[in-house]
């Protein structure tokens, strides 16, 4: 189920109603299609599973299911993807959970390098024991521009957060963004993006300071601002770097910061094994030196990565079956500001494919 919040307002409409739209205009086309799905079962340790300073090791299993199905016509392309993944874990069954993603895009050509632009994103994770979850949703639309070197891409977005067993961290996002990408040479792209966001939490008052009028504390708004460049190589081997600056200004004292992160990736063939290599780094300087920690918005810290060293591998056995196989280390925030947790895991699995 998708929840949104009710004052939502203008952006609520133009991510929705596009929706409902391309259904119509699909109804109405001649389209073709194709599908895929994949499903997989895996094996890990991980050597801290709950993200927190008790560093508790766990061996598990999961198994994924996905499904990608597309659409196209002569001006129109839809694609729905769906992941599944179920997490195991015997000795802590606390922890077994499901998580569910689902992405539907659409695009529609009004002329031949205009066009109309429009994805929405649903995100739920579900503990089994602990009766306790959280969805996640997104919604973005807008006017793209493509030209013979360039590409440029303006719209809106809007998002939803519902915690319904912790409605403190119940929040919406909603913002504006400019996407914009020059080609290089045919295979390498220059890539800009900066994007603004007002937040709304419908259930958290601001810290109290002393001084402050404890009974009329307003609720906590902030407002976020990133800028981002990054420039790609998409040939084998392909290689990428991103950096980012972002901006969050609260009304919360000790909720402001200022972040710059770097991300690099690659991926190749290596002696008919796929590799795939990603570091994340991130530098982040909250704006008041309080001496107390202070909660942050997500209380789910695995979802929130912000340094990491993830190397994959796939080695395809035939037509339907891989293996794969993934090592990491993490080092990211805890849900409390400037409280680190570091964790490993390794896991391979064996994959089948059906296109």
């Amino acid at each position: 189920m998708i929840y949104l919040h009710q004052n939502s307002g203008f952006l609520r409409i133009i991510c929705i109603t596009p929706i409902l739209m391309m259904l119509t205009l699909f109804l109405s086309a001649r389209t073709t299609s194709g599908s895929a799905l994949y499903v997989k079962n895996e094996f890990l340790i991980e050597s801290n599973i709950f993200e927190d300073s008790t560093k508790t090791q766990a061996l598990g299993s999961q198994l994924w299911f996905g499904l990608s199905h597309h659409y196209l016509s002569n001006r129109q392309t839809l694609s729905l993807k769906l992941v599944s993944n179920l997490a195991y874990y015997n000795q802590h069954p606390t922890e077994n959970k499901s998580v569910n993603m689902l992405t539907i895009q659409y695009r529609y050509s009004f002329l031949h390098k205009l066009s109309f632009q429009t994805a929405l994103d649903i995100y739920n994770k579900q503990w089994y024991q602990n009766n306790n979850g959280y969805t996640s949703n997104r919604c973005n639309s807008g006017f793209a521009y493509v030209g013979q070197k360039n590409t440029l891409f303006i719209g809106g977005e809007y998002q939803y957060h519902r915690f319904p067993h912790f409605k403190y961290f119940t929040s919406d996002y909603s913002g504006l963004f400019v996407h914009f990408q020059h080609r290089l040479s045919e295979k390498s792209f220059l890539a800009l993006k900066s994007s603004w966001y007002s937040i709304r939490y419908a259930d958290r008052v601001i810290a109290y300071t002393p001084g402050a009028d404890s009974l009329n504390l307003p609720f906590q708004k902030d407002e976020m601002i990133t800028y981002q460049i990054g420039i790609e190589k998409r040939k084998n081997p392909i290689l990428g770097l991103q950096l980012r600056y972002m901006i969050n200004r609260s009304n919360s004292p000790g909720s402001s910061f200022q972040a710059g992160a770097c991300r690099f990736f690659t991926s190749q063939k290596i002696i008919g094994i796929y590799t795939h290599l990603i570091v994340d780094l991130q530098l982040k300087k909250y704006t008041e030196n309080l001496d107390r920690v202070v909660i942050l918005s997500n209380p789910d810290p695995e979802q929130n990565i912000q340094n990491q060293i993830l190397l994959g591998w796939d080695k395809p056995l035939n037509k339907h079956f891989s293996i794969q196989g993934k090592i990491a280390y993490i080092h990211n925030e805890t849900v409390y500001s400037r409280i680190f947790y570091d964790k490993c895991f390794a896991a391979i699995g064996l994959m089948y494919t059906l296109h």
